[in-house]
């Protein structure tokens, strides 16, 4: 799994020069303690072609590192060429390896923005209801006082506070 040629893409994101890549396995580009998890992972998808690799079988991203050591989620697409010219005396893979780390941190806020609204929407659900069954609670125990002129109010203020009530159990399978 030699790399036999790479283009000015791949050495700014990793930053090997071409003769670095060209010594190197494909392999060495991934974490060395996940490398054995590439392998049947490159073995496993290239049978049926091409794939597209950007999350492992626990859940996790593909990671290549850089010269420097830094470790870049990454997304790959990959496939298998054959070689007609008989250049080569095995199979070739070629590759692309995309950086989703900009995707993969939009993720992460979009994913936190939603658990924050998640939770203000069930506090907020949670405080409507409570003022609710207190104005709910306080019509009920206004029936014995008000007149007969002021009945009607009384029926709308309770009718509108079970209306709401609705809507908050509403909003919350909505959610």
């Amino acid at each position: 799994k030699e790399i036999i040629e790479t283009n000015r893409a791949a050495t700014e994101i990793f930053g090997y020069s071409g003769e670095e890549f060209r010594s190197m396995d494909v392999l060495d580009l991934h974490p060395s303690d996940e490398r054995q998890t590439y392998q049947a992972l490159f073995e496993t998808h290239l049978e049926e072609e091409p794939a597209i690799i950007t999350r492992l079988e626990d859940g996790s991203t593909v990671d290549v590192v850089t010269a420097d050591g830094q470790r870049i989620p990454v997304e790959i697409h990959a496939w298998t060429v054959e070689d007609g010219a008989g250049k080569y005396d095995t199979t070739i893979i070629k590759g692309i390896f995309k950086d989703i780390s900009t995707r993969i941190a939009y993720e992460t806020q979009l994913k936190q923005q939603r658990d924050r609204l998640k939770m203000l929407n069930q506090m907020l659900r949670h405080d409507v209801r409570n003022d609710l069954q207190i104005v709910t609670a306080y019509a009920d125990h206004l029936d014995e006082y008000v007149d007969e002129s002021g009945i009607e109010y009384l029926d709308k203020i309770q009718a509108s506070a079970r209306s709401a009530v609705e809507l908050t159990q509403t909003a919350r399978e909505m959610s």
